[in-house]
């Protein structure tokens, strides 16, 4: 599939279940899986319209398929080698529970609007002839899918997101779980259809082209679940979603289908696709300032604030924190010169930095100012200036181990004890002069995306560190 990148903001907000108000027109179905961060991610795909920008970002994860803090600080590994963002595994297509002709999952379409849900009821004919035995297998079910991906589709395609359904124009699955580069045509299958459809190349080599040839289906359907297992069997999650397209979709490549548009998504649609992280994150762009003194301007290309001075002064009184605590505050800045920036919160002093300065005025750079406490609920930053000169993007506040084991329901631990991480993985909590690898064999990521390579940390903090095919979090002190 083929897709622009770009940045995003962070919004969070869940809705109950969907409603439908539009026509049904028709569609088809492709599939693909290609590991990529979700277009959705970045904040020029956000839609402006608010039915749909209520639901924010979609999230995205680590090469560990931990989820990364924030879309736009954390680069695309699909849009620069060495970037730690990819897809996260969770956003698998599943059944309702209590529906079995009913299933949920997210995916690609053309209408550029993140966060925009479709239901599709299969018709049981086939996008690109006479409909097959699996086609018809699955007429009458019903998939509610929700848009986190855009471009490289068709007007009347949705390209549902199911592992081994095709990498389409980007590659990022194949490093995720340890294959060589672009796996395909002997691993992944089809670069456009995946494991299926090299299935479907066999069954025609199989029965001669005869679909109505006594088990076909099963054929099908047998080889397409081999693969699967073949290709996911070390990645459970992966492979129940593949699986999916087994079982529930029987196998069916670019099936037929009516199309709805809702006016609203399912509340377990939008807890899969709003980050979890916005528990212990905050994001927010500077030109989304509450006042302001001096004279400030937002540029109109790039939505950043530019011509910063010694005379300007931004508040912002609504910064919600949902967990108390300390968090690291980083701005993205670009500036030649020397800038001192100030910050307080509610009120009292809470960090200076001095000579902050880039290496040039058009490239943003993340600076770390230092450590702030934040009250639950809303906070006023104030940030003040001296500098000849300064753009600023956005700034950052990352909750502390703390704040994120409050945020995920844990208790912190002390430090040289073994502790619990979102995924259930035990996390070790050591210290900056004793770390597990050696700096010759691993890769280091901060919890927020950012490429450590390989020298070892000597900061506290969270990373994410990968030798060879082992992948483990630790906590710094």
């Amino acid at each position: 599939m083929n897709k622009t990148l770009f940045f995003s903001a962070l919004l969070t907000i869940a809705f109950s279940a969907s409603s439908f108000a539009q026509p049904q027109t028709s569609g088809w179905l492709s599939s693909y899986w290609d590991g990529c961060k979700p277009t959705c991610s970045w904040n020029q795909n956000l839609s402006s319209d608010p039915k749909f920008s209520q639901y924010g970002l979609s999230r995205s994860c680590g090469i560990d398929n931990k989820e990364l803090p924030l879309g736009d600080i954390a680069e695309a590994k699909c849009a620069k080698d060495g970037g730690p963002a990819y897809s996260c595994w969770d956003q698998i297509p599943f059944v309702d529970p209590s529906n079995p002709q009913l299933a949920y999952g997210f995916g690609a379409t053309a209408t550029a609007v993140c966060g925009q849900c479709f239901e599709v009821t299969f018709t049981g004919e086939y996008e690109h002839g006479s409909p097959m035995p699996m086609h018809r297998a699955i007429t009458g079910k019903k998939a509610i899918i929700m848009g986190r991906n855009t471009g490289g589709v068709a007007t009347t395609q949705i390209d549902f997101l199911i592992p081994g359904g095709g990498l389409g124009d980007f590659d990022c699955l194949s490093e995720q779980i340890g294959l060589p580069p672009k796996s395909y045509p002997s691993v992944l299958g089809k670069t456009y259809g995946g494991l299926l459809g090299t299935c479907i190349e066999g069954a025609i080599a199989q029965f001669g082209g005869n679909w109505n040839a006594t088990g076909v289906l099963e054929w099908v359907q047998n080889c397409h679940r081999t693969s699967c297992n073949s290709v996911f069997g070390s990645f459970p999650e992966l492979l129940k979603g593949c699986l999916f397209h087994v079982d529930w979709m029987m196998s069916a490549p670019n099936p037929k289908a009516t199309v709805r548009v809702l006016d609203e998504c399912p509340q377990i649609l939008v807890e899969g696709y709003v980050p979890k992280s916005s528990k212990y994150t905050l994001l927010r762009k500077f030109k989304d300032w509450t006042s302001y003194t001096g004279n400030p301007r937002v540029n109109d290309g790039n939505k950043a604030v530019d011509g910063i001075n010694s005379q300007v002064t931004l508040t912002y009184n609504d910064v919600h924190a949902l967990v108390a605590g300390t968090y690291t505050m980083s701005v993205a800045i670009a500036t030649t010169e020397k800038t001192t920036i100030s910050v307080t919160v509610n009120g009292q002093p809470a960090v200076t930095q001095s000579n902050i300065s880039t290496s040039d005025w058009g490239k943003f750079e993340i600076k770390e100012l230092g450590n702030v406490n934040l009250i639950e609920g809303n906070n006023t930053i104030v940030f003040s200036f001296t500098t000849n000169g300064a753009n600023i993007d956005y700034f950052l506040l990352l909750g502390d181990q703390n704040v994120i084991e409050k945020a995920i329901g844990k208790s912190s631990s002390s430090s040289q004890q073994p502790s619990s991480s979102s995924g259930g993985i035990n996390v070790p909590i050591i210290t900056t002069n004793h770390l597990p690898l050696a700096a010759s064999q691993a890769m280091y990521y901060k919890l927020n995306g950012t490429p450590m390579g390989t020298a070892k940390p000597v900061t506290p903090g969270v990373y994410v560190v990968k030798t060879g095919k082992e992948i483990r979090k630790v906590v710094v002190r």
